[in-house]
């Protein structure tokens, strides 16, 4: 029933504008998804993609301008596509971003999402994620596991309400910035695998933490 239910909402929506996808609220099928990030056809009407393009069709080339206009997207699911390419822009407006294998080096300066909950970017080409202080107050999950390139977490005063970190096999990491000691709502933190680092938060006052991974961090030797 609830399959069927879901499979009716999205005949619904794509009934709604059946040749524009980029009209459409929510798009779910690879051909649309493909289409709009490639032809730079999206508009404020979208607030959610999920992308999931089966073979030899997962690979899709963005540019500068594949996410500019989509200024209300809400929610970006990426299951296994493959994206390459170069962009600059994610909604401001961002509640859940989960895109394993992103391309990005870094969180565009201009992204200041205050009503996003989850961050999740595992095996991204991410080397760090922002300077200096940055407010995230409704964040509650962070997933960088296998980022082997990132090398820093910075200060994360502005995520009060943090609960899971997971940075495991994140090889090329050298240091996690003293604030992440003092996230009272942190439950889990991981760090395994972790070869490299070497600075880690010397003071812990994690109020909620129940789990916390150190295993294999091989170079762990200054607490900051």
């Amino acid at each position: 029933m609830h399959d069927s239910l879901e499979e009716m909402g999205k005949e619904i929506v794509c009934q709604e504008w059946p040749n524009e996808p980029g009209k459409r609220s929510r798009l779910w099928f690879h051909e649309d998804v493909y289409r709009l990030i490639t032809e730079n056809t999206g508009t404020n009407a979208i607030k959610g993609i999920m992308v999931k393009v089966p073979e030899p069709y997962n690979h899709i080339c963005l540019n500068a301008k594949s996410f500019s206009e989509m200024k209300d997207l809400k929610f970006f699911v990426n299951y296994d596509a493959l994206f390459s390419g170069d962009f600059d822009y994610l909604s401001n407006e961002s509640r859940r971003l989960d895109w394993p294998g992103c391309s990005l080096q870094s969180l565009p300066s201009n992204f200041h999402p205050m009503k996003l909950f989850a961050l999740k970017m595992p095996g991204s080409c991410i080397t760090g994620l922002w300077e200096g202080f940055k407010a995230f107050p409704n964040l509650t999950n962070m997933n960088f596991e296998r980022c082997k390139f990132l090398e820093e977490i910075p200060d994360c005063t502005g995520i009060p309400n943090l609960k899971r970190l997971n940075l495991n096999y994140c090889r090329g990491l050298v240091e996690v910035h003293p604030s992440v000691g003092f996230l009272d709502k942190l439950v889990e933190l991981r760090v395994r695998g972790c070869f490299n680092l070497v600075i880690f938060p010397r003071r812990i006052s994690l109020k909620s933490l129940e789990v916390i991974d150190l295993g294999d961090a091989l170079g762990l030797r200054i607490f900051q």
